[in-house]
């Protein structure tokens, strides 16, 4: 949704303030919840207040032009408006530190969802990955339809611990009744 469960953000933002990258694409951005966090932590924190004094490469990719506002302008240096499929084609968004992906590869259908994990683990060191995860009804999962206004909110698949399996690394970093976030990466 255009919005996540503010429960995994914790977890996020310790991994990322451990991590200390330099770059950072955002698929998904929504209400820019992890681009404020991720600037605050990571830039601000480190006496870097002022957006000239910013270091971190803090890029979204955002498939719905209504959500975008005046904040997520002021906060992430790059925003690309688009599907975040024709751009993985098209070989568009190149390599970052980290791909964050909260609440984004349940939108794809499984075969876009595996290109893209595909595509961001070669072109990065990490990938954050959040997903919906209801242990005493997972079909419910799918249930989700359009919100507000936006057709591509529908969920079109359903994700669980063995579809990660298959990287080099896979990491589950959190677990909850109501979603999971993993870290996957194809480097050693």
């Amino acid at each position: 949704m255009a919005s996540s469960s503010y429960e995994r953000i914790p977890a996020i933002i310790k991994l990322f303030r451990r991590f200390n990258p330099k770059s950072i694409l955002d698929v998904g951005i929504g209400f820019g919840k992890y681009g404020l966090l991720l600037r605050e932590n990571l830039d601000v924190r480190n006496r870097r207040y002022w957006k000239k004094e910013w270091k971190i490469r803090l890029d979204g990719v955002e498939v719905f032009p209504p959500f975008i506002t005046p904040v997520h302008e002021y906060l992430y240096s790059n925003i690309f408006i688009d599907n975040v499929m024709n751009l993985v084609r098209q070989d568009k968004l190149g390599y970052y530190d980290v791909y964050l992906m909260i609440a984004v590869i349940e939108h794809l259908s499984k075969e876009d969802g595996q290109e893209l994990l595909d595509y961001a683990c070669n072109h990065s060191k990490m990938v954050v990955i959040g997903i919906p995860y209801n242990l005493n009804n997972p079909a419910s999962d799918l249930l989700q339809k359009s919100k507000f206004g936006n057709d591509l909110e529908a969920h079109q698949s359903l994700w669980r611990l063995p579809d990660f399996k298959r990287f080099k690394k896979c990491r589950l970093l959190e677990q909850r009744s109501d979603g999971a976030t993993f870290i996957i990466s194809n480097r050693e």
